[in-house]
């Protein structure tokens, strides 16, 4: 290895590590090969960050309290995380939604522990989240605004914690609460249900305290959602001869 000459002690370290990791493998059918190569990483992500190079990236967290992408250039990811090239400025604007919550949080598993409850996201349902026919159009830049809050505020733990606290009205925390709406808004615009009001209070569901649109709304909402993304697959999936009958 290049790495002996070039550090020892970085070398002896990977060493020491060597049983822990082939003990980790498991089943060697699922990933062919990786005990030939079992202090790399299986999937690294140099080729997936050279072909978006230029990019910034969604990025959230695998296991997280709130499922609410940050806008990041220049980074390079933990396997913790889950990375989406931005090749399209108005995704950002439904990733901060509260349509892209409901689904994720309603097909994605919990895990409760230190009197909070994550949700355990998986690249599979996000991107199986259907899209509105027409892109929402932000002249106003609220998603933008929005993802400047959450890093003024160090993070999307502490920036959400805020807006869901009933009790807080720092001028910041109305502000982003306002935002947010904003989003939404520009969201249902874009999948042509003008039948919807929106309408937001705060719940506790078992999940925490949520600033949310409301549980009638939100059942409606992920409803109409499923029989889009049904819809799309169908589409997609129909024989060809179907395709260019159209």
């Amino acid at each position: 290895m290049k790495l002996k000459k070039i550090s020892p002690s970085a070398y002896e370290f990977l060493l020491s590590r060597k049983e822990t990791r082939l003990a980790s493998i498991g089943n060697e059918s699922t990933y062919p090969g990786w005990k030939g190569r079992w202090w790399q990483h299986w999937s690294p992500r140099a080729k997936f960050l050279n072909k978006y190079a230029g990019f910034p990236f969604l990025c959230v967290c695998k296991l997280t309290k709130y499922p609410v992408p940050r806008k990041l250039v220049n980074i390079i990811g933990t396997n913790k995380t889950l990375m989406f090239p931005l090749t399209e400025g108005y995704i950002h604007c439904i990733c901060l939604s509260s349509f892209f919550r409901i689904w994720l949080t309603c097909f994605n598993g919990a895990k409760q522990g230190d009197n909070k409850s994550s949700i355990s996201l998986n690249v599979a349902d996000i991107t199986a989240f259907p899209l509105p026919t027409k892109k929402p159009v932000d002249i106003n830049g609220s998603a933008q605004a929005f993802d400047n809050y959450l890093r003024d505020m160090n993070g999307v733990t502490p920036a959400m914690n805020a807006i869901c606290d009933e009790q807080n009205q720092e001028p910041n925390v109305v502000e982003a609460r306002k935002l947010i709406r904003e989003i939404d808004a520009l969201v249902l615009k874009a999948y042509g249900w003008d039948d919807l009001a929106l309408q937001y209070e705060y719940q506790d569901e078992g999940i925490g305290p949520r600033y949310m649109l409301t549980k009638e709304l939100r059942e409606d909402i992920l409803d109409r959602l499923i029989k889009l993304n049904h819809q799309y697959w169908e589409e997609q999936n129909q024989p060809s001869d179907k395709k260019e009958a159209k």
